[in-house]
Protein backbone atom coordinates (compact mmCIF):
# COMPACT_ATOMS: atom_id res chain seq x y z
CA UNK A 1 0.00 0.00 0.00
CA UNK A 2 1.30 3.51 -0.87
CA UNK A 3 1.34 6.08 1.80
CA UNK A 4 -1.23 8.61 -0.70
CA UNK A 5 -3.64 5.67 0.39
CA UNK A 6 -2.55 5.49 4.29
CA UNK A 7 -4.92 8.40 5.80
CA UNK A 8 -8.22 6.84 4.13
CA UNK A 9 -7.31 3.68 5.53
CA UNK A 10 -6.99 4.66 8.64
CA UNK A 11 -10.13 7.03 8.35
CA UNK A 12 -11.74 4.22 8.27
CA UNK A 13 -10.79 2.02 10.97
CA UNK A 14 -13.09 1.81 13.91
CA UNK A 15 -12.52 0.47 17.73
CA UNK A 16 -15.69 -1.48 19.60
CA UNK A 17 -13.52 -1.76 22.95
CA UNK A 18 -10.07 -3.47 21.62
CA UNK A 19 -11.71 -4.79 18.09
CA UNK A 20 -11.00 -2.77 14.88
CA UNK A 21 -13.06 -2.85 11.88
CA UNK A 22 -12.19 -1.68 9.12
CA UNK A 23 -14.57 -0.71 6.95
CA UNK A 24 -13.10 -0.19 2.99
CA UNK A 25 -15.05 -2.29 0.57
CA UNK A 26 -17.08 -5.03 0.30
CA UNK A 27 -14.95 -6.53 2.74
CA UNK A 28 -15.12 -5.72 6.45
CA UNK A 29 -11.77 -6.74 8.54
CA UNK A 30 -12.73 -7.34 11.88
CA UNK A 31 -9.89 -7.56 14.14
CA UNK A 32 -7.68 -8.80 11.07
CA UNK A 33 -10.46 -11.77 10.01
CA UNK A 34 -11.85 -10.52 6.48
CA UNK A 35 -15.74 -10.77 6.28
CA UNK A 36 -17.56 -10.89 3.14
CA UNK A 37 -21.18 -8.47 4.07
CA UNK A 38 -24.15 -7.71 1.50
CA UNK A 39 -24.40 -3.77 1.50
CA UNK A 40 -27.62 -3.40 3.49
CA UNK A 41 -25.37 -5.33 6.07
CA UNK A 42 -22.12 -3.43 6.08
CA UNK A 43 -24.49 -0.17 6.26
CA UNK A 44 -25.91 -1.38 9.71
CA UNK A 45 -22.51 -2.35 10.85
CA UNK A 46 -20.87 0.90 9.88
CA UNK A 47 -24.32 2.78 11.69
CA UNK A 48 -23.73 0.83 14.64
CA UNK A 49 -19.93 1.10 14.35
CA UNK A 50 -20.71 4.72 14.55
CA UNK A 51 -21.71 4.70 18.17
CA UNK A 52 -20.05 1.72 19.61
CA UNK A 53 -21.28 0.72 23.37
CA UNK A 54 -24.59 3.08 22.55
CA UNK A 55 -28.21 1.77 21.75
CA UNK A 56 -29.25 2.43 18.21
CA UNK A 57 -32.76 2.10 17.51
CA UNK A 58 -34.82 0.85 14.87
CA UNK A 59 -35.56 4.09 13.26
CA UNK A 60 -32.25 5.53 12.93
CA UNK A 61 -31.33 2.00 11.36
CA UNK A 62 -34.18 2.22 8.81
CA UNK A 63 -33.23 6.59 8.18
CA UNK A 64 -29.38 5.33 7.84
CA UNK A 65 -29.51 2.11 5.86
CA UNK A 66 -32.89 2.23 3.74
CA UNK A 67 -33.93 5.41 3.72
CA UNK A 68 -37.56 5.09 5.52
CA UNK A 69 -38.28 3.00 2.45
CA UNK A 70 -38.66 -0.58 4.89
CA UNK A 71 -39.99 -1.51 7.86
CA UNK A 72 -38.98 -2.58 11.21
CA UNK A 73 -38.95 -6.47 9.84
CA UNK A 74 -35.89 -5.55 7.67
CA UNK A 75 -33.67 -4.62 10.20
CA UNK A 76 -34.46 -7.93 12.51
CA UNK A 77 -33.65 -9.96 9.46
CA UNK A 78 -29.96 -7.75 8.42
CA UNK A 79 -29.25 -7.98 11.84
CA UNK A 80 -29.75 -11.67 11.93
CA UNK A 81 -27.54 -12.41 8.87
CA UNK A 82 -25.14 -9.92 10.17
CA UNK A 83 -24.74 -11.42 13.66
CA UNK A 84 -23.96 -14.99 11.52
CA UNK A 85 -21.71 -13.24 9.70
CA UNK A 86 -19.59 -11.53 12.37
CA UNK A 87 -19.59 -15.70 14.16
CA UNK A 88 -18.77 -14.01 17.82
CA UNK A 89 -16.18 -11.40 16.43
CA UNK A 90 -18.37 -8.97 17.83
CA UNK A 91 -21.66 -8.72 19.39
CA UNK A 92 -24.79 -7.15 18.79
CA UNK A 93 -26.91 -6.88 21.93
CA UNK A 94 -30.28 -6.33 21.47
CA UNK A 95 -31.73 -3.67 23.76
CA UNK A 96 -35.71 -4.42 24.47
CA UNK A 97 -37.97 -1.71 23.13
CA UNK A 98 -34.75 0.57 21.69
CA UNK A 99 -32.55 -1.01 19.63
CA UNK A 100 -29.73 -2.64 18.62
CA UNK A 101 -25.71 -2.05 20.44
CA UNK A 102 -22.45 -3.22 19.09
CA UNK A 103 -20.12 -4.32 22.03
CA UNK A 104 -16.85 -6.29 21.53
CA UNK A 105 -17.37 -9.92 23.33
CA UNK A 106 -17.14 -10.67 26.18
CA UNK A 107 -13.51 -12.01 27.25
Amino acid sequence: MDASHEPTHQQRIIHVGTVPIELSGPVVLVAGRPIELAPRERAVLEALSRRPGSVVNKTQLLAAVWQGAADGHAVEVTIGRLRRRLDGSLDIQTVPRRGYRLVAPAA
